[in-house]
């Protein structure tokens, strides 16, 4: 399985910096072209090494908001 998580305390990049640091061309090849973005209006191809059901776009979206949510959760608890 791909690491997804942040860098190491050594500085390694995860897939995940390396997947943001793709084009939107190069995102795009991780997904199937017979499936569909549940996002409401979107045309674009899902599936990202995240899930089946997102665009590239929109999955990058999502993951952020959870990052954002996670970190607050993670600041109460400190």
């Amino acid at each position: 399985m791909t690491d997804t998580s942040s860098p190491s305390e050594s500085g390694t990049p995860t897939f995940r910096d390396e997947w943001e640091a793709m084009t939107a061309e190069q995102r795009r090849s991780y997904a199937d072209p017979v499936k569909k973005c549940i996002e409401k209006g979107c045309i674009e191809p899902a599936g990202t090494p995240w899930g089946p059901y997102f665009c590239a776009d929109h999955d990058d979206q999502r993951i952020n908001r959870i990052s954002k949510s996670l970190a607050a959760i993670a600041r109460e608890l400190a």
